[in-house]
């Protein structure tokens, strides 16, 4: 689509789906989590008053003077589908508009909560969504995207129910795999979906700049995670980590890859939150590996720029607005100042969501003497010296990524 036929962003409270991150090999536990790590808080003894608590993104929300509502429990995830096919006149009347097709298959309404969110919530727009895409049990991208496609077709027709006379866009905050779902239907499920139709039956389908007004992406991996630690990771989420590889990518031929994004959406819509604590999930090889494995721009082995799964490199989209956080992968979900920001980014009209613009610090001579001097010792002296420097962490001033000294 060219860039001056996009639609134009809006300021105005929309609904907002919340899509969490990978959850490893086997997701039975993450499946029970309620709100998929959203509405997680932290608390900072010694402090006083509103940094005291830091309430989960979810609460932010509910709390905040915008009045929203949590809708997660009005979409049901199946892994064995709903076969029951339910006629118009057994609806209630608030929902015999909404096509019956949303209350069968593996991701249905529910009747119950419709009705009650259009009976009792005076704003359908101001309403929150978590996206339980494991529930469906089928570790597929694909999948993923289809079924995120369908939850905002949901919405949709939930506020035209309620009388909405304007097609109902929603906003996304996506947390790493989260962000390649999005990606993905943007990049494929939509796209397909216009592909099949025949011009003839019913209304053009919806494009993803028709659906979405905004994402935000917390940490997610658009790049692909530059070393080959997801290898062991590998087993009925291959798809998933399929994803995570580079090479996959930064492959044009591919039509989800990061470099066919802007060909689907603006790229001033989306927002990028690049994490840039190198600490992990308790695993220090991925912090080793990412040193190995640097990336152009990165000025070699000297330096980890990372949130500690993620290069920050690879957290970002060219051309995109980026902002940056010293948070760890695991961690970009939790609540903060950063939480609050993101509840309000959502409202900002700026091409660049208002982001202050964060500069590049040149790297000091005695960084590069550094590697030099790695690179002169001799082979077993090198090999002590190699791990000592891990031990003697600083932090440049530019996103307070790892300096390692020689």
């Amino acid at each position: 689509m060219a860039q001056n036929a996009w639609s134009p962003p809006t300021r105005r409270e929309l609904p907002v789906i919340l899509v969490r991150g990978f959850g490893g090999l086997n997701v039975d536990e993450a499946k029970k989590v309620a709100y998929q790590g959203f509405n997680d808080g932290t608390v900072y003894p010694g402090k006083r008053g509103e940094n005291y608590i830091y309430e989960g993104l979810v609460l932010r929300f509910l709390k905040s003077r915008y009045g929203y509502q949590d809708a997660t429990n009005v979409v049901g995830y199946y892994a064995n589908p709903i076969t029951d096919q339910v006629q118009p006149d057994q609806l209630p009347p608030e929902l015999r508009d909404i096509d019956p097709s949303f209350f069968s298959g593996s991701i249905v309404i529910d009747i119950g909560m419709a009705r009650h969110l259009l009976l009792e919530v005076p704003d359908p727009a101001r309403t929150v969504w978590v996206f339980r895409y494991y529930d469906l049990d089928d570790r597929n991208l694909p999948v993923f995207g289809a079924a995120l496609m369908r939850v905002i077709d949901f919405i949709g027709a939930l506020a035209r129910a309620k009388g909405a006379t304007s097609p109902q866009k929603v906003n996304i905050i996506a947390h790493s795999l989260g962000g390649l779902v999005v990606r993905e239907a943007v990049q494929s499920s939509y796209p397909d979906r216009i592909a099949k139709w025949d011009g003839v039956t019913g209304p053009r389908p919806a494009s993803a700049d028709d659906a979405i007004n905004k994402i935000v992406t917390l940490g997610t991996p658009h790049k692909g995670i530059s070393f080959d630690i997801i290898q062991n990771w590998i087993g009925q989420a291959a798809d998933e980590l399929n994803h995570f590889d580079p090479d996959y990518q930064k492959n044009p031929d591919h039509a989800d890859s990061y470099l066919h994004f802007a060909e689907h959406f603006p790229l001033e819509r989306l927002l990028t939150v690049v994490g840039t604590n190198y600490h992990t999930y308790g695993v220090q090889a991925a912090s080793l590996l990412n040193r190995f494995f640097s990336i152009p721009g990165e000025y070699g082995m000297n330096y980890n720029r990372s949130d500690g799964l993620v290069k920050q490199d690879s957290a970002q989209i060219p051309g995109a607005p980026r902002t940056f956080v010293h948070k760890r992968n695991l961690y970009t979900v939790l609540p903060g100042q950063r939480a609050r920001s993101i509840a309000d980014a959502q409202r900002s009209d700026h091409p660049r969501f208002r982001l202050v613009r964060q500069e590049r610090v040149l790297l000091r001579r005695e960084h590069q003497a550094a590697v030099y001097r790695l690179r002169a010792i001799s082979p077993e002296r090198g090999r002590r010296k190699l791990l000592r420097t891990f031990l003697n962490r600083r932090h440049e001033r530019f996103a307070r990524c790892v300096r390692f000294r020689g």
